[in-house]
C-alpha cells in the first residue's frame, strides 16, 4: 500500500477498485469542509474538518426519507455534482402562493423551478361520478427543498397493491382511480415547474424537481447501473456489470451535473433560498488539489491534479453563519502495485470564467 503524506488537514481515503476495462486501479478521495462567510466567500476551514461519509446520510429514516448527502465512496465521477441541503424561502418573508428558485454557475449550469404553498387533490362527487379537484393554494414563506415535496410518491391501486414512482418514490401527488373511491385527500407537489403546476391534471405526470442528491435505486441513476443477473453474479461479481456507466456515481439531478469538472473558484448564484430578495452567492475557495507520485525505484515523481467532482452546499439553516460547503476531489491511478509514495498538496485554482 502506498504511503500518503500531506500537510493539509483534509481527511482522505485510498483504496483499490476496477477500471472500466477491468484493470485494478487505485482511488484517492480527499474532502474539505468550509464555512460560508458573510458575502458568500468560502475561505474559512471548519475545525474540526468533517469526516468522509462512508455511508449515505438521510434526513430521517434510511431509504424511506430524502437523501441528505451521499457517501463519498465512489470510485469515479465523470462530472461534478452540485447538490444542496436547502429550504426555499419567500422574498422578504412574505406569505406567497409561489416564487422562483434557481441555481446558476456562469458557463456551467442554470436550473430553475418554483416553490409553492400547499394545496391538495380532493375527491369530489359530480353528475357523472367522482373526480379529483385541486384545492386553492395556501400561501407560505418556506418550503423544504427535499424530494418529499416534489412530484412522485407511492399510491395504492387496489386494496392489496401499491405502485411507486420510479424517479421519486417518496414524493407527493401520485393518484389512482382506487384512491379516488376512498375519499382520501392527497397533497399536491409544492416544488415544480411553473407551467406544469398551472396545468396540473389528475394522473398527468410532472417533472421531479429538486437540488438534493438522488438515491442510487431511483431513475435515472438506476438505468446506468448495468445488468445485475445470474451471468453477472457468476462471471463478474463483485465487479460492476460490463454494461454499467460510471455516470451512475453522479448523484446530483442531471441539471446540476456540470459537463466538465469545476475548477474550484466558481461563484454559485442562488435565488429563492433566503428571505433576502437579492441573489445569494457562494464563492468556491479557489483551491485545487494535486499529488506527486513516486513509483518503484525511480527517484522521479509525476504530478497529477485531482478532479473536483462534488460540491455540496448546506444552506438550510435560516442563520447564514451556519451555512457550510463540502468539496470532494477524486483521482484514479493506474498500476497501484508500482506506487510507493504519494504527496498531497494544494495550490490556487486556475482562473475560470464563472
Amino acid at each position: 500500500m502506498a504511503h500518503i503524506q500531506t500537510k493539509l488537514p483534509f481527511p482522505h481515503i485510498y483504496f483499490r477498485h476496477w477500471s472500466a476495462d477491468d484493470r485494478e486501479v487505485a482511488v484517492l478521495i480527499v474532502k474539505a469542509g468550509l464555512s460560508i462567510a458573510d458575502g458568500g466567500v468560502s475561505e474559512n476551514l471548519l475545525i474540526p474538518q468533517p469526516d468522509l461519509l462512508l455511508t449515505d446520510l438521510f434526513h430521517g429514516e434510511i431509504n424511506q426519507s430524502p437523501l441528505k448527502q451521499e457517501s463519498d465512496l465512489a470510485p469515479f465521477k465523470p462530472k461534478t455534482d452540485v447538490t444542496f441541503n436547502a429550504v426555499a424561502r419567500s422574498p422578504e418573508e412574505k406569505a406567497l402562493e409561489s416564487w422562483p428558485v434557481s441555481v446558476a454557475i456562469n458557463g456551467c449550469l442554470s436550473y430553475s423551478f418554483h416553490a409553492f404553498g400547499s394545496r391538495f387533490w380532493e375527491p369530489q362527487k359530480g353528475l357523472v361520478g367522482r373526480k379529483w379537484q385541486l384545492s386553492s393554494i395556501t400561501p407560505t414563506t418556506a418550503v423544504p427543498l427535499t424530494y418529499e415535496y416534489t412530484y412522485g410518491g407511492e399510491v395504492s391501486i387496489s386494496k392489496d397493491e401499491q405502485t411507486a414512482h420510479a424517479y421519486n418514490p417518496i414524493g407527493r401527488g401520485l393518484l389512482s382511480d382506487y384512491l379516488l373511491e376512498t375519499d382520501q385527500v392527497i397533497a399536491a407537489p409544492q416544488i415544480a415547474l411553473l407551467g406544469e403546476f398551472a396545468a396540473a391534471r389528475p394522473n398527468q405526470p410532472m417533472t421531479v424537481c429538486g437540488v438534493g442528491p438522488i438515491q442510487k435505486s431511483w431513475l435515472p441513476r438506476l438505468s446506468l447501473a448495468g445488468t445485475f443477473d445470474e451471468a453477472w453474479l457468476r462471471e463478474r461479481h463483485p465487479r460492476m456489470p460490463a454494461d454499467y456507466d460510471f455516470g451512475y456515481w453522479n448523484a446530483a439531478p442531471i441539471p446540476l451535473q456540470t459537463s466538465s469538472y469545476l475548477r474550484g473558484d466558481e461563484t454559485i448564484r442562488l435565488q429563492g433560498f433566503r428571505h433576502d430578495p437579492k441573489p445569494y452567492t457562494v464563492q468556491l475557495p479557489g483551491m485545487a488539489l494535486g499529488i506527486k507520485v513516486k513509483r518503484g525505484a525511480s527517484i522521479e515523481t509525476t504530478e497529477h491534479m485531482l478532479n473536483l467532482d462534488t460540491v455540496h452546499c448546506d444552506v438550510a439553516d435560516n442563520d447564514q453563519t451556519k451555512h457550510t460547503l463540502a468539496l470532494t476531489w477524486r483521482i484514479i491511478l493506474s498500476d497501484p502495485d508500482d506506487i510507493q509514495d504519494i504527496e498531497l498538496f494544494a495550490r490556487r485554482a486556475e482562473r475560470s470564467l464563472a
